[in-house]
């Protein structure tokens, strides 16, 4: 009936006639600047974080900041806002929901998503809020670790915060605390 090589040239057009249609499709890559960072230890309060070394640490001498690290090259917004991961130790917050807490320390806040883990020992809130400096956009991470409860807190101005986002979750994903 039919050749073998008719059945060949009939199974090449139609093998390249879906290959016209597969050349449509796209590719979206996203574009990584510079390497990877490289990170230091930083450990104090019986409590131990690894950051980014191009971030810098500075302990607050007061209240219930632990420390606090900046991003020192990320672009300042027009009214001076940073980017910045704090560690805070208190007992005083365990109680209270994160949306209490925000509304009394922030103005107008927009809670975006909340979650926590399996074990429920961290729990964390998305939220964006107004500031003396601009709208800033916040992570806010509750670590329970004996008495204690640490919390990590990723802010950055909205339009800088998906910028530094993964440094600051390795960040806060690299907390520990021996309590």
């Amino acid at each position: 009936m039919f050749s073998r090589s008719t059945l060949f040239v009939m199974f090449a057009a139609t093998l390249g006639a879906g290959s016209v249609e597969a050349q449509d499709a796209r590719v979206v890559t996203r574009v990584v600047k510079g390497g990877a960072p490289e990170w230091k230890a930083w450990s104090a309060h019986d409590a131990s974080m690894q950051y980014p070394t191009e971030w810098e640490a500075d302990a607050p001498g007061h209240g219930d900041t632990v420390v606090v690290f900046r991003h020192p090259q990320a672009a300042p917004a027009p009214t001076g806002s940073a980017v910045e991961v704090a560690v805070q130790r208190t007992t005083a917050h365990s109680a209270s929901t994160a949306s209490q807490r925000l509304q009394e320390q922030h103005r107008k806040v927009e809670l975006l998503e909340t979650g926590s883990d399996a074990t429920g020992n961290r729990r964390w809130t998305e939220y964006a809020y107004d500031a003396a400096m601009g709208r800033m956009q916040a992570l806010e991470v509750l670590c329970q670790a004996g008495g204690t409860t640490w919390i990590l807190t990723y802010r950055a101005p909205v339009d800088q915060y998906d910028i530094f986002r993964y440094q600051a979750q390795a960040m806060i994903h690299s907390f520990s605390s021996v309590r």
